[in-house]
């Protein structure tokens, strides 16, 4: 059964992610997020921007979502330049050693990692989210950390530029 709902999901959420569509989604498994991440990949462009704990291995190490990654880190974008995927860690523990995502990706010249060291700079000590934002439109927001529960859309440009200047100025406060 579980097998057969998670096709499910999957067919689901491509499905909204070819149609471009603004509904949100919900997940609520390391499986299901996955599926998310897997085709936030495939749908950006021009750049990704994650901001997680610890870069989950059991989700970002799956097969599809390396393969998904690949494919977003090979393709030009529009003006010819390779798309961008920027990183923010905020477990300095979480290393290429240890790490199946970090291990394919890390050294990759258009992939930036930067670790948050614990405590985060004043204006961001209080974040206990993850998100993950395709294109400053489309996204994956996990409101608490210590749980894989999300919710997701494909074409909320407002929301999505909005954790992306989350991101920025977060980023912004990190050493390179």
């Amino acid at each position: 059964m579980y097998h057969q709902d998670l096709l499910e999901y999957q067919e689901r959420v491509t499905a909204l992610r070819l149609a471009c569509s603004n509904e949100v989604i919900f997940n609520n498994s390391h499986s299901h997020a996955a599926v998310l991440i897997e085709n936030l990949f495939l749908t950006a462009q021009d750049n990704v921007r994650i901001l997680c704990s610890n870069l989950n291995n059991d989700v970002y190490g799956s097969e599809s979502v390396i393969k998904a990654a690949e494919y977003f880190l090979l393709q030009q974008t529009a003006s010819g330049q390779k798309p961008q995927l920027h990183i923010i860690i905020e477990s300095g523990s979480i290393t290429a050693d240890n790490n199946d995502f970090l291990k394919t990706f890390g050294a990759w010249a258009n992939v930036s990692v930067k670790h948050c060291a614990s405590p985060a700079p004043t204006p961001f000590q209080s974040s206990k989210f993850n998100f993950m934002v395709s294109d400053e439109i489309a996204y994956r927001f996990e409101e608490d950390r210590d749980t894989p529960s999300a919710i997701a859309c494909f074409n909320s440009p407002k929301s999505g530029r909005n954790l992306c200047i989350y991101f920025d100025d977060l980023s912004s406060h990190l050493p390179n």
